[in-house]
């Protein structure tokens, strides 16, 4: 009988992540005909390509700190979909990823606040998550976080304290490729991005109830990145890219659900091989039709 668990078990986990599937797709027609405003995904629609960073505030309601490549991408999207549309098509990628990283853990992970509210929001966390995870297999997905948000690129330290060099060079190239396309389009706005980036890195912007500025935030993060790779905890690396967010705020967390795929696996593993260990064992002399499956 202890053979037919871990294949129940797989179809279990199955139906799980299809009902979770279910309750995404419910979410995202309920925020979809409900009209609610993503605000963050309004911000990236409204942004002037021609004078990206003007009258930028730090911490300010409408501040755009992205890089122009990443500008030039929603530009584009800007030109094909019609807001309402962008705004649902970027929902629906977002909660595409939540059940993709998540599985069957998907029902729990929605109803996670932080995680409701980015999927409301039309925020880039999430798709920070899914660039951390995969980051490790496909190391030119870092590109995304070095591209927006910057400082969670700390998980980057990954690689060169397990010396794979080739995938933070990987990493590095992608990142240099796609920025010197963007500058051959638009040098101007990428001359203020850096200087914006340069001028304002030693500003602390915290928010209720995280009082714990990026100052203190980074170096953290950056040493627990190191002790991860040591230990080879993948899981700890978006956690750690969470906490060097820019600003830290209630949607942030959801950058964390990037180890969700890690922590997955491990569990899964040390399930069947304690089912495995639990499976009786025959002796010589036992029947062979012992140990055929009972049928019910």
């Amino acid at each position: 009988m202890t053979e037919r668990r871990i294949p129940r078990l797989t179809i279990a986990a199955h139906a799980l992540t299809l009902l979770g599937a279910i309750l995404a797709a419910f979410y995202w027609w309920q925020l979809t005909s409900l009209g609610s405003y993503a605000w963050d995904a309004g911000i990236y629609y409204r942004i002037n390509l021609d004078d990206l960073y003007a009258g930028w505030v730090v911490g300010g309601p409408d501040a755009f700190q992205y890089s122009p490549a990443f500008a030039q991408v929603i530009g584009v999207l800007r030109g094909i979909f019609s807001f309402e549309v962008f705004v649902a098509i970027w929902r629906a990628a977002e909660l595409a990823i939540v059940v993709y990283l998540a599985g069957p853990l998907t029902i729990p992970v929605l109803l996670w606040g932080p995680v409701a509210s980015e999927v409301n929001a039309g925020n880039v966390n999430l798709f920070l998550a899914l660039a951390v995870a995969l980051g490790f297999r496909t190391p030119g997905s870092w590109a995304f976080v070095l591209l927006t948000k910057v400082t969670p690129a700390v998980g980057l330290l990954w690689f060169p304290v397990r010396r794979e060099w080739r995938k933070l060079a990987v990493a590095v190239s992608v990142t240099a490729l796609v920025s010197a396309v963007s500058f051959a389009v638009s040098p101007g706005q990428w001359i203020a991005w850096v200087s914006l980036i340069l001028g304002h890195s030693s500003d602390n912007v915290v928010t209720f109830p995280y009082f714990v500025p990026l100052l203190v935030r980074l170096p953290v993060a950056a040493l627990v990145v190191v002790v991860a790779a040591r230990l080879g905890w993948r899981w700890i690396v978006p956690v750690a890219a969470m906490l060097a967010a820019p600003v830290l705020y209630f949607p942030t967390q959801s950058i964390a659900i990037g180890a969700l795929p890690f922590v997955r696996h491990s569990l899964g593993r040390r399930l069947r091989e304690l089912l495995q260990r639990s499976r009786p064992a025959r002796t010589i002399a036992e029947p062979i039709e012992q140990s055929a499956p009972v049928i019910r």
